[in-house]
């Protein structure tokens, strides 16, 4: 593939690369114009460069990154109704939230289990603390509704979406979880899945960021007997941060 020459707009505005659209509930990210016609290797992904004589081929370093980073954007499943990129704190409370994050989950890559009631943007400041692993760090992220878990697992269990082994090791495996709405299982059946998952994960040492609406003295009760074992590895590998404040569907009418 030739190039066409550098372009002068696009998109993207020769910024990050890849458009956003929110299909299917879930937001999407494909490559902008200006990496498809990159100016650098044409649009193929690779340079020719010259070795003593000898031609090679090495990835293109002006648009893999970018590449990459729309897919894994893609991949994350991050939930449309959020707003994804620098957002402005809207109470003191998720202020002082977004500083304990910046510290010691951007930074010191911890978990954490934001706990509060409903309507205080504990998603919202959750999103944005994996948007930021995922764009400025390039982590391998994933955006998982409990409910849609479980949703996705008996859709597995019919024959639908492949077997449920797939199912687990996708919330297993990845670096970043963030795992929202963490709620009281319905049944003995989804309680073993949230040990399944909850108990590999800290196994491993993998991040991952939770919210609940519960309040922090029932968190435990989501595990049942093995409730106290779960909560003592959570102070050590996902601190459990209280989260208050105004319900900001009521005051703004938005989804948060």
């Amino acid at each position: 593939m030739t190039s066409q020459g550098p372009m002068t707009d696009c998109a993207c505005g020769l910024t990050t690369g890849y458009t956003l659209t929110a299909d299917d509930g879930a937001w999407k990210a494909t490559p902008c114009e200006c990496v498809v016609r990159c100016f650098n290797c044409g649009g193929s992904g690779w340079v020719t460069r010259d070795l003593e004589g000898v031609p090679f081929e090495i990835r293109c370093g002006v648009c893999t990154f970018k590449r990459g980073i729309a897919a894994r954007i893609t991949a994350a499943g991050i939930a449309g109704r959020y707003v994804l990129g620098p957002i402005e704190p809207w109470s003191k409370e998720q202020r002082a939230v977004m500083r304990w994050l910046k510290s010691a989950v951007i930074g010191q890559k911890k978990g954490a289990v934001l706990a509060g009631p409903a309507g205080v943007g504990k998603t919202q400041v959750a999103v944005w603390a994996l948007w930021t692993l995922l764009t400025d760090h390039g982590a391998r992220v994933r955006y998982r509704h409990q409910r849609q878990v479980f949703q996705g697992l008996k859709l597995a269990m019919d024959g639908q979406e492949g077997g449920t082994a797939a199912v687990i090791l996708d919330l297993t495996s990845a670096p970043v979880l963030l795992w929202d709405e963490l709620d009281e299982p319905s049944s003995e059946w989804q309680r073993s899945i949230l040990a399944e998952v909850f108990d590999l994960r800290y196994q491993a040492g993998k991040q991952t960021i939770v919210t609940t609406n519960l309040s922090e003295d029932r968190i435990g009760d989501v595990w049942g007997y093995a409730g106290p074992r779960m909560l003592s590895r959570l102070s050590e590998w996902c601190p459990i941060v209280g989260m208050g404040g105004p319900d900001l569907r009521q005051h703004k009418g938005g989804e948060r």
